[in-house]
């Protein structure tokens, strides 16, 4: 007799979706730090200090990624099915970039 609870469904667009979110999250973390970069470049040729630009990219992806392994840790989540976690996840890790972009536009000013 087989366990209910141990028998996984694959759902395939879960798994697509949750593939394209990752993607998402990932091009724009990387384009953005890219930007703050690039603004880190800009400030040491006009003389301004810029090492807060170099700073703020790894900061809040490695403060996002603490955050999105914690989570992954909890109980309600592990019970989770594996498609359904990972789609869960990638969708929380959309804040990663959105909270780079808001230290961009108003937090450095």
């Amino acid at each position: 007799m087989q366990n209910s609870s141990a028998v996984q469904r694959h759902r395939p667009l879960i798994a697509i979706l949750a593939a394209m979110l990752w993607l998402a999250s990932s091009a724009s973390v990387a384009l953005l730090t890219l930007m703050f970069w690039m603004l880190a470049v800009f400030a040491a040729a006009a003389g301004v200090p810029g090492l807060v630009y170099l700073l703020v990219p790894p900061i809040t992806v490695a403060v996002g990624s603490a955050v999105i392994f914690g989570i992954s840790r909890l109980p309600a989540v592990r019970r989770m099915e594996d498609d359904a976690r990972v789609l869960m996840l990638a969708a929380l890790t959309t804040t990663v970039p959105l909270s780079l972009f808001v230290l961009g536009q108003y937090g450095l000013s």
